[in-house]
């Protein structure tokens, strides 16, 4: 091995050696945070609602889909539809996860959405159509990562991870099959340069299908 070859060797293992350590850094282990909010509707009863949720519009209620509780959207009337849940957050890094089951009819796609930090704090939405998941600040698109494994007929879990870096905070979204869940793969991640504000999370429903949609396991997770 000439002494050119053993100079380029050495400085290709010593920049894997930092891009190693710096996807460490921007990827902190998560496996020892704490759930801080958890709802799977098992103890509600059907027809009601948790006592924590806010409705901001639509007919939501509790029912037993499949031998399993959930939370149903009726599909009529179609409008923007959601509601509040869960504790107020302030934290730097959290993560949010929910499952959902939407429809499709011809071209026209159950559509999920939500906000981070109040209503008018991060906002993500799907589009089945297009195959995105757009992110939003004060209505303004600022990021969008691929959805290519959407299905509206199969449940879906969906994971957002926030994570502080420095002054901006970084948003990691997994999206996979509810029963693969553990196989999840990132579909992307996007820079967030606002400050994230303080505020319950909600969710939406738009159900352009003109049908039923469904949520499940929803979970807040906190660092310890």
């Amino acid at each position: 091995m000439n002494k050119k070859l053993l100079i380029t060797t050495f400085w290709l293992t010593l920049y894997g050696l930092i891009a190693v350590k710096f996807l460490q850094a921007q990827n902190p282990d998560t496996s020892s945070w704490e759930i801080v909010y958890e709802e799977s509707f098992t103890d509600v009863a059907e027809g009601e609602l948790p006592e924590d949720f806010f409705v901001l519009d639509g007919d939501f209620q509790v029912i037993e889909k499949e031998a399993n509780k959930c939370l149903e959207l009726k599909g009529k009337p179609v409008g923007e539809h959601g509601f509040l849940y869960g504790p107020r957050l302030s934290a730097d890094s959290f993560e949010v996860s929910f499952s959902c089951l939407g429809a499709v009819k011809s071209r026209r796609h159950s559509v999920f959405a939500g906000s981070l930090g109040g209503m008018r704090g991060l906002t993500f939405r799907t589009n089945p159509v297009s195959k995105k998941f757009l992110l939003a600040y004060s209505e303004a698109i600022f990021g969008k990562v691929s959805l290519s494994n959407w299905s509206s007929s199969d449940w879906m879990q969906v994971v957002l991870h926030i994570n502080r870096q420095g002054d901006n905070f970084q948003c990691e979204i997994f999206v996979s099959q509810k029963n693969d869940s553990q196989k999840a793969v990132p579909m992307g991640k996007v820079v967030i340069q606002n400050q994230i504000k303080s505020g319950r999370c909600a969710l939406w429903g738009f159900a352009y299908a003109e049908k039923e949609m469904f949520w499940d396991d929803l979970k807040i997770r906190v660092p310890q």
